[in-house]
């Protein structure tokens, strides 16, 4: 019997609101030795801003336009990196940032996106959830290690648990 695979990167995104029209600001990539982080700077017909979300996760409008990375460069540095990669979520809506990001570079991603629960179940899933912190950063790179964390230690406890490395 195969070992269920597991995941090895982790991902988040941040938005400029929670708004049908809202877009996704940042995005965090990180894995148990490296990490990649960056911000995205809006296409021309995303306008959707709020100033809530501004204050939640401390980024400007101002500061995308300046700091952030065009939607095609970002696609394409995101598929040179994890071509043929299934990254880790612990929102579901992180694949519709996904997809907005690819959709709005005009590139098609090479890498995929799952949930937690594909991964190891919603029970499974729901302990690990449990795991992290109660009061996010609602920074995409903390918010990612925190997954990260939390995954490692539901691990470790269910490998100790069960006696078969959490597979």
């Amino acid at each position: 019997m195969m070992p269920t695979p597991q995941p090895v990167h982790f991902i988040d995104f941040g938005a400029s609101g929670i708004h049908p029209e809202s877009y996704p600001i940042a995005v965090a990539i990180c894995d148990c030795t490296w990490h990649f982080t960056a911000l995205i700077q809006p296409m021309p017909y995303w306008t959707y801003w709020s100033y809530d979300a501004q204050d939640m996760h401390r980024i400007t409008s101002e500061q995308l336009m300046a700091e952030g990375t065009a939607p095609h460069e970002l696609a394409i540095r995101l598929n040179q990196r994890y071509h043929g990669k299934a990254l880790c979520s612990s929102n579901p809506v992180d694949a519709f940032w996904l997809d907005m990001l690819f959709e709005a570079a005009g590139v098609e991603a090479q890498l995929d996106l799952k949930p937690l629960e594909a991964w190891i179940g919603p029970n499974a899933a729901a302990e690990v959830l449990r795991l992290m912190p109660s009061h996010s950063a609602h920074n995409a790179l903390s918010d990612a290690q925190a997954l990260e964390r939390a995954y490692a230690t539901w691990r470790i406890a269910n490998a100790s648990n069960t006696g078969n490395g959490g597979a």
